[in-house]
């Protein structure tokens, strides 16, 4: 069972968490939900015991398991696949201490000792069947597969492995270690929709407790039962029953009918008012004493009228300079990494304001293909040319070009300056302005990126693009970490923007929504225009020797140095 009692958390002048209480029984399966930045993942790392807070307390089973926004596993570099799975059950140590133990007992020895050694073979192998340890290995592959892995070699070594799949292993490591109490912040932001979808359905029957933080509605209907919502503006937590669907409805349901108590209250205390001031200073004084206090317990006891919806973002746009019709052109691109080839030679070309979808499965090289556009990677074969007057902006998945340690508002001078090209930038007060939309105010504004929360790490990315005054965006997985409202503002300032979009995305309502012109629809390279149907076609998985198996065959001199022009 979890406790959590009285927790209080203040950062400065701002209260984020206010005696949160709430009790989650064994077995039960829980949504964390609530706008960006109202503490949800601050919380969980409390429920974790990664961070303290100021007061309260947390009562938690002792084995319980974390994943946080951006997982950062203890894995060793040289170690296998296969190793990081065992270990996180404690099974390599088991399988290790069974090898002491039978070279004890094949040791010429008698009485007392072999006795002794008997008695530790038996001890461990009743902890390695316990365990799970003879179903170990098929029990982990079916893991990997589930997770879009099960092509991944056991025998490969962590430090080979890219970042997707080494954040895909560290999900896949903490499941496999079923503990009692699973913590997942955001776990389905780097899964293709067929992974996310077995996800789901493992957490649904998942025996243990489960607590999840996660802006992906489908997952929030399928696995939970009950609702925790976080309000950012009282710092406190209510409780529904049901999926993510009821707690919508019964949330709605509460405001109308609170918002029907508060009105009876009112024009109750109004009448009774009436009563107090015609007989206040009469003979009737102590009766008007007795309806006064009749006033005091119904605004002691009628909840107020709740607050209206918290106001998501705009997310204002800037128009970007106009570029040639031809914005980009990219042409036969292959890319390897080691053995395993992630491009086998997709080409498209993008006209000024188009936008293009890049569809496909974990490991099809989706995320790759926009590196190398960007300019962040280099292609072994191929070219990219890019039109004139091009300017490209690269949303990346992990928000690397953030500065931790610098402010908001440093950080989107930097992106202004950037945008202005020698003109004069805008001024501190139209940069603010233009944050506000993103829903930076006040001291916000001021705040250490390194303190945001996800979804604020996100919007703020976003808000550098425009103010760079890109006119080609390049965007991996935006809708990851991001409220509802704040998932549609990013659509409508897509919808206005005057540029060219490039974008990776498993929110197939964003998509489809979003409406491309094109779509490349990766390990297979087909170059067409999208329709709603792609979306539900990126079944093909990545073959052995990468995205389908083809080599390329560069001619001599070919690599590095053609990946960009």
């Amino acid at each position: 069972m979890l406790t959590v009692t009285n927790i209080g958390l203040a950062y400065g002048d701002r209260t984020l968490l206010d005696d949160v209480s709430f009790q989650i029984n064994p077995g039960e399966k829980v949504g964390l939900v609530g706008v960006n930045g109202a503490g949800k993942s601050t919380l969980l790392k409390i429920v974790a015991g990664q961070s303290l807070p100021d007061r309260g307390e947390v009562e938690a089973p002792a084995h319980r398991g974390y994943l946080p926004q951006e997982p950062r596993t203890a894995f060793r570099p040289e170690h296998t696949v296969l190793d990081c799975l065992l270990d996180a059950r404690g099974l390599r140590a088991l399988a290790h201490e069974l090898e002491l133990a039978l070279q004890a007992m094949s040791a010429e020895r008698a009485g007392d000792v072999l006795e002794e050694s008997l008695a530790r073979y038996g001890h461990t192998q009743g902890e390695w069947e316990r365990l799970g340890g003879y179903e170990a290995e098929s029990d982990a592959r079916r893991m990997l597969d589930g997770l879009g892995m099960g092509h991944l070699d056991f025998g490969r070594r962590y430090a080979e492995l890219s970042g997707g799949q080494k954040t895909r292993l560290a999900l896949a490591a903490l499941l496999f270690s079923q503990p009692e109490l699973l913590l997942l912040d955001e776990p389905t932001n780097h899964l293709d929709r067929v992974a996310a979808g077995w996800l789901m359905d493992f957490l649904a029957g998942y025996p243990g407790t489960v607590l999840l933080v996660s802006h992906d509605l489908a997952l929030l209907d399928r696995a939970i039962n009950r609702v925790l919502h976080l309000d950012e503006r009282t710092g406190q937590v209510e409780i529904y029953r049901g999926n993510y669907t009821k707690f919508v409805a019964q949330r709605e349901a509460r405001r109308i009918e609170a918002e029907k108590q508060a009105r009876l209250a009112s024009k109750k205390i109004d009448q009774l008012q009436v009563v107090v001031d015609r007989f206040r200073a009469g003979t009737r004084a102590a009766m008007a004493k007795n309806v006064e206090r009749r006033i005091e317990r119904l605004r002691d006891t009628t909840p107020n009228a709740p607050p209206p919806p918290a106001k998501g973002p705009r997310m204002a746009t800037i128009e970007p300079p106009a570029s040639s019709r031809v914005v980009i052109d990219v042409q036969e691109l292959w890319k390897a990494y080691d053995q395993n080839i992630v491009l086998t030679g997709p080409s498209f070309a993008l006209e000024r304001g188009q936008k293009l979808a890049l569809l496909g499965p974990n490991g099809a090289g989706k995320t790759t293909l926009l590196k190398v556009v960007a300019g962040r990677l280099a292609a072994d074969d191929g070219r990219v040319e890019l039109g004139r007057n091009v300017r490209v902006g690269y949303y990346a998945q992990e928000h690397e070009a953030l500065n931790p340690d610098a402010s908001v508002l440093e950080e989107a001078r930097q992106s202004a300056c950037i945008g202005a090209s020698g003109s004069v930038p805008p001024s501190d007060g139209q940069i603010r302005t233009f944050l506000g939309s993103f829903l930076f105010t006040g001291s916000k504004i001021l705040q250490s990126v390194g303190t945001l929360s996800g979804g604020e790490r996100t919007r703020l990315a976003l808000a550098k693009l425009f103010l760079e005054k890109a006119n080609l965006l390049l965007l991996d997985e935006p809708t990851n970490n991001l409220d509802v409202s704040s998932q549609e503002a990013l659509l409508e300032a897509l919808g206005k923007f005057g540029g060219s979009v490039i974008i990776v995305c498993h929110a197939a309502d964003f998509v489809r929504r979003l409406a491309p012109e094109r779509a490349l629809v990766l390990p297979s390279n087909e170059f067409r225009f999208f329709a709603p149907e792609l979306l539900g076609s990126d079944k093909a998985k990545p073959g052995a020797n990468g995205a389908n198996g083809r080599k390329p065959n560069p001619a001599p001199g070919k690599g590095a140095g053609r990946g960009r022009k």
